[in-house]
């Protein structure tokens, strides 16, 4: 399976207007979606926060594989209420996500909401090397998930 994944997933909200942008719109007709899946985020960090956060993810998880969000900044979690929302917007239509702030230390309040996490500077040895995870932190992510998947419900 082939996963783009993009931190602007090009939905624009205009008042009560939520659309795709022409770019993204023509991209993702070729689109084989048996084989690809666009990973588009909504309300992510560094960008205009959105104000009809329900309706905006209903109208991307139509039109992406997984609705990813974020917190404020990197290292920062979305708060658990903006993650819900998105959630129960979404439904079954399409996959939830999470690419900041999420830790050994946070991600069980997550697991019954989220089904993808991208997750790197919380597992770092040194945050100024991003290319050396410790070994540790991911093997207690892992066991976390694990855990989860083993003996709980997943809500979304």
């Amino acid at each position: 399976l082939d996963i783009l994944w993009v931190d602007d997933g090009g939905l624009n909200e205009v008042g009560s207007t939520i659309n795709l942008n022409f770019k993204v719109s023509k991209e993702l007709e070729g689109f084989d979606f048996n084989k690809q899946q666009y990973f588009g985020c909504i309300d992510f960090k560094y960008q205009k926060r959105v104000i009809d956060l329900p309706g905006v993810a209903k109208f991307a998880a139509k039109r992406f594989g997984c609705v990813i969000t974020s917190g404020e900044a990197t290292g920062q979690a979305p708060s658990l209420g903006k993650i819900q929302t998105i959630c129960g917007a979404v439904g079954g239509d399409a996959f939830v996500g999470i690419a900041s702030g999420i830790s050994v230390s946070n991600i069980e309040y997550y697991l019954p909401f989220v089904d993808v996490f991208i997750v790197g500077t919380s597992l770092l040895v040194n945050i100024n090397d991003p290319f050396i995870y410790d070994e540790d932190l991911v093997k207690k992510m892992r066991a976390e998930i694990d855990r989860f998947e083993n003996s709980s419900a997943h809500i979304c």
